[in-house]
């Protein structure tokens, strides 16, 4: 950790190397030790956690220069090493040791930052993966219904039709969750005879993915109820 010794004015010439030598080593541990972390990565992975990468911050692209300046200075290390066993103080190590000051700066605030600007981010993400889930798990549920002999009789229009009416009529009769479960499948009637929504239908569901998802596990699925029998 970074403490008034690192910006102490050296005693003598000795001294003078000493700390660069020391602060050498915090810039190549802070710009080689550490993995920059992608949006990706910083979405999945939580509240921002200081000390562990080389943190993605929620800043404009056009803005952002973290990894144009990790680039810059992992390149400017093995030369700053080499000036530094010449033990010389010249135009080009005064231009070299500055570059890798700032580089290191810049990355370290990455390394120890602990805010968390991509919560909003997150709970967005979250929130649209558990409505991707719920969805898919619906359709699964779906596809079964679609293997009755009711129904897998029937054209895939008409039998989305003959769902459709059967889903209407258990939501009516239906309570609570089970109310919801039914509903969810159905387009707003406003008086017209029951429609399933678009993503239940053949326009938003075709018959080659209704197969593939009927053969999939079920068991963590509802169980399938006794469907009236149309008239």
């Amino acid at each position: 950790m970074y403490d008034d010794e690192v910006t102490a004015v050296p005693r003598n010439e000795d001294h003078f190397w000493a700390m660069a030598e020391d602060n050498y080593e915090h810039a190549r541990h802070i710009l080689n030790d550490y993995v920059p972390m992608s949006r990706d990565d910083a979405l999945a992975g939580g509240k921002r956690a200081p000390m562990i990468a080389i943190n993605y911050r929620n800043i404009s692209q056009e803005y952002d220069q973290r990894d144009y300046f990790l680039r810059l200075g992992r390149a400017t290390l093995p030369i700053v090493r080499e000036l530094l066993d010449k033990r010389e103080v010249s135009v080009r190590f005064v231009q070299e040791w500055g570059k890798l000051m700032f580089c290191h700066g810049l990355i370290a605030g990455y390394v120890f930052d602990d805010s968390d600007d991509l919560a909003p981010a997150r709970a967005s993400a979250g929130s649209a993966r558990k409505k991707r889930e719920a969805t898919n798990r619906a359709r699964r549920w779906l596809a079964r219904v679609h293997t009755l002999p009711q129904f897998s009789a029937l054209a895939r229009k008409e039998a989305d039709f003959a769902i459709a009416e059967a889903f209407a009529s258990l939501a009516a009769s239906a309570e609570g969750d089970d109310k919801k479960w039914f509903g969810q499948f159905l387009q707003d009637a406003d008086g017209q005879l029951p429609q399933l929504r678009r993503k239940f239908s053949q326009q938003g569901l075709g018959q080659d993915l209704l197969i593939q998802l009927a053969l999939q596990n079920g068991d963590d699925l509802p169980p399938l109820p006794v469907f009236p029998i149309s008239g």
